[in-house]
């Protein structure tokens, strides 16, 4: 191929091409001369294009340039092959260099013609330099307002140079640390060490500083960090500190940031630490004074409800039974307002739990209600009446003695404030904006609320006045603390739902307690079952005796205990502590006569009956202890069974309950 492209037989030399060339030689080497030059110069021209783009490679359209530099090298090949025809006739090689210098040019042009609008949009230099200069003078207004914005905000900046050591601080920045050092190319910059800057922060905080920078430059973490440092003239100050770190080709790694002073943040917030310890200690205070108060009223309390149980019980005639039966009654009064005041304070302190994950039976609640009410209101003269509307599901899951509190209570105002008429106690269901809820309504012919009032009845301590309807009195009409109603909506809360109030002075009210139905799990539903049939067989009925000792150790809880427990005991001894406790069960089972049951007052002199009950348990003794105590806060109940406890039972003492704990101890006990 080559041999055919350097072929000249048949073309003569272009000097050969007619006598003219002959005649005047000079216009042939005129020729051959500028074909040699221009050719000189497409070769350099392509070259120095390629030495650029090699070194510029930013140049805009690089495929142009090289295309141009392919066009450029073509047509010096077309010079020099013109000058060298002259004397060798290569026609052929001439023309598939043309061709390559035409296809060169053509595509030369097309890009030339995709690139040319944007090439047009290049600026001039004059232009370039002028966009540098308001670039710059916005920069200088940037960093003008910048230092506006971090003088105003007290805030410092600063630049480390983490190859040298350096740290370049503002004039802010040098005044919130107090360093001095030799001045920066800024005006009012300052040059220090970084280990000088480290000499003053508070040594508790050094290291822990030196880890969150170390984190930041080694891993490009987010610097932000608070410590403490101690200024050279002895000032003590919180510093808060933000910045990354700056990685540019060329340049040192660098850290910069800013620095603020936070001293008196930090002191608000010691402050209001402090402050948040002193009512955490006023809470207990006033949760252990709570605890001291309710066990020294239930003592007594015990006493006079159990005496006053047992003179009804033993009444000689109708005078003493009605007697004994108030003396019970304003009792019970007296125990359901310290219930109250204690579940207000529990809540208050955010320690009331509540078991929404329980199972509550809402006909069987429902029906516990009507049987514990009914009688109050039929003593009134009141009409009391139950709807139980379909459909309705027979389970609940939320937590059913919570449930029965809310109920309770407002069935029991119902009834209070309702002088003549009826009660109604609803249950029912209902679909609202896609959530099912149940509703528990009690509607009353009563008194009434005033509209002004409506709101007010959910806080505590306030009671209905009869002042609301029109001429009548303004007094109080309660005969409670006003506790109720604040602490059932507060229960329903807690429950996840609510209380509704409906009422209109002279006609009645009613009150709705709206909980979220939730289908509690089969499984629960089964425990719930698996309860019922253990506690169907342990009742007051089977009439079991045995041994008993009591360690109690107030006199009248000691009188009253022993007239219940009689008709249960073969025998009942007394101790006053829980070492003399230990001592008894001992001495019984040396003399081969033990103890069936062991009542514990679990709180004693000498020894708790929470000490008591450890060493029984320690030592290897299942006698079934019964807990009795007058501790009725938060977490009591737990505390006596962790102890060992098989039963617990609050004071004032419920005379059934303790019968039935008992009877079922005597059936443990013998099995």
């Amino acid at each position: 191929m080559t041999g055919f492209l350097l072929d000249t037989e048949g073309f003569p030399a272009r000097w050969n091409c007619g006598s003219a060339w002959s005649q005047e030689p000079w216009l042939g080497w005129t020729h051959i001369v500028a074909d040699i030059a221009t050719a000189t110069a497409y070769v350099a021209i392509p070259i120095l294009l390629l030495i650029a783009l090699r070194r510029a490679r930013h140049l805009p359209a690089p495929r142009l340039l090289v295309l141009f530099a392919i066009f450029i090298l073509a047509c010096g090949s077309v010079h020099l092959i013109e000058a060298i025809i002259f004397w060798h006739p290569i026609y052929r090689l001439s023309a598939v260099v043309k061709v390559v210098t035409a296809v060169s040019s053509c595509l030369t042009a097309i890009t030339l013609a995709y690139y040319l609008p944007h090439l047009l949009l290049f600026r001039s230099p004059e232009e370039l330099q002028q966009e540098v200069d308001r670039q710059t003078l916005r920069l200088e207004e940037v960093k003008e307002r910048l230092s506006m914005a971090l003088a105003a905000g007290s805030m410092g900046a600063w630049e480390w140079n983490l190859d040298t050591g350096e740290v370049r601080l503002d004039a802010t920045e040098a005044a919130l640390v107090g360093m001095t050092g030799r001045p920066g190319v800024e005006e009012g910059e300052t040059i220090v060490q970084i280990t000088d800057f480290y000499k003053l922060v508070d040594e508790h905080d050094r290291d822990e500083l030196q880890r969150v920078l170390k984190l930041t430059i080694e891993y490009g973490a987010t610097y932000d960090h608070v410590f403490r440092i101690t200024t050279p003239d002895g000032e003590r100050k919180w510093i808060a500190g933000r910045g990354r770190l700056v990685q540019e080709p060329g340049r040192h790694r660098r850290l910069v940031g800013v620095n603020y002073d936070v001293t008196v943040q930090k002191l608000i917030e010691q402050d209001l630490a402090k402050a948040r310890l002193e009512a955490e200690a006023a809470s207990n205070a006033k949760s252990q004074f709570l605890a001291n108060t309710s066990h020294e009223i239930r003592t007594p309390l015990t006493a006079i409800l159990g005496c006053a149980e047992s003179l009804v019980r033993e009444a000689p005639d109708a005078s003493t039974s009605a007697t004994a039966s108030l003396i019970h009654r304003q009792g019970q009064l007296l125990l359901h307002l310290l219930n109250d005041v204690l579940d207000l304070s529990k809540i208050e302190a955010g320690r009331l739990t509540v078991r929404k994950q329980g199972v509550c039976d809402v006909i069987t609640l429902a029906e516990d209600i009507r049987s514990l009410m009914q009688p109050l209101a039929l003593a009134k003269g009141l009409a009391f009446s139950l709807d139980l509307q379909d459909p309705l599901p027979r389970h609940l899951q939320t937590d059913p003695a919570r449930v029965r509190q809310i109920v309770s209570n407002l069935v029991s105002n119902a009834i209070k404030f309702t002088k003549e008429g009826s009660v109604q106690f609803s249950v029912s269901s209902e679909t609202t904006d896609g959530q099912r809820e149940m509703l528990f309504c009690v509607e009353d012919t009563g008194i009434g609320i005033a509209d002004d009032e409506q709101d007010a009845v959910f806080d505590a301590f306030h009671q209905a006045h009869e002042g609301t309807l029109p001429g009548a009195a303004s007094h109080s009409v309660n005969s409670g603390a006003g506790l109720g109603l604040a602490i059932a909506s507060r229960l329903a809360s807690l429950l996840g739902g609510r209380l509704t109030l409906e009422s209109e002075v002279g006609k009645g009210s009613t009150f709705c307690l709206h909980l979220p139905y939730i289908e509690p799990p089969m499984q629960r539903l089964r425990n719930m079952a698996d309860r019922r049939a253990k506690q169907s067989g342990v009742a007051v009925k089977i009439e079991r005796k045995g041994a008993i000792l009591v360690a109690e150790d107030t006199a009248s809880i000691q009188f009253l205990l022993r007239k219940i427990l009689t008709p249960h005991a073969t025998r009942i001894d007394f101790v006053d502590d829980g070492k003399s406790a230990l001592q008894q069960l001992s001495a019984a089972h040396e003399a081969g006569d033990p103890y069936d049951v062991l009542l514990l007052d679990m709180n004693m002199p000498v020894m708790s009956g929470y000490e008591a009950a450890q060493r029984l348990r320690a030592a290897g003794e299942d006698i079934p202890i019964i807990a009795l105590t007058a501790s009725a806060m938060l977490g009591d109940r737990e505390r006596c069974l962790e102890a060992g406890c098989n039963a617990y039972i609050p004071k004032p003492i419920d005379w059934n309950l303790l019968e039935t704990e008992v009877q079922a101890a005597l059936v443990r006990s013998s099995a």
